[in-house]
């Protein structure tokens, strides 16, 4: 049976993994993630009972969203709005909740909360080959706010 030779990575490639790849959380950012799980499941349970069919816990937040806020702990709605995953109809159907719980247990862990523009600096989005001309992902953020991303994306 023939071998087939393994194909090298590109460079591309490398950047969307490593883009991908999740920054460990600090023993205190796992126990805020906990929190925060606890209150996703409150939030898809108060949903279920309010639609009468069950709402799975990753339509409401999805665990790397999570992660994000328990790592960055964002002060307010517009830094919140910054998480990925989290946009204008998550924010406003879940984002008091979510800044509650925040405000609970993030100081009680020994953990300050983070302004929007620490929040904003602190992420970077890979923008798909398919979007971009060129045909080439490449990381299209650094420290730019939200806007200047989706501009920078257009580009």
């Amino acid at each position: 049976m023939p071998t087939i030779p393994a194909l090298p990575i590109c460079p591309a490639d490398a950047v969307a993994e490593d883009a991908a790849t999740p920054a460990p959380l600090a023993p205190a950012e796992v126990a805020l993630y906990d929190f925060l799980r606890a209150t996703r499941r409150e939030l898809a349970a108060e949903r279920t009972a309010a639609l009468g069919f069950r709402v799975p816990l990753f339509t409401v937040l999805t665990n790397a969203a999570l992660r994000e806020v328990a790592r960055l702990r964002p002060c307010n709605s517009a830094a919140l709005l910054s998480i990925r995953g989290i946009g204008p109809a998550k924010l406003a159907a879940y984002g008091d909740r979510v800044l509650e719980t925040l405000d609970r247990h993030a100081e009680a862990l020994g953990l300050n909360r983070l302004p929007e523009e620490a929040v904003a600096a602190a992420w970077v989005r890979v923008v798909k080959a398919s979007k971009l001309a060129g045909g080439q992902e490449r990381v299209a953020r650094v420290g730019a706010s939200t806007t200047e991303v989706a501009t920078a994306s257009a580009a």
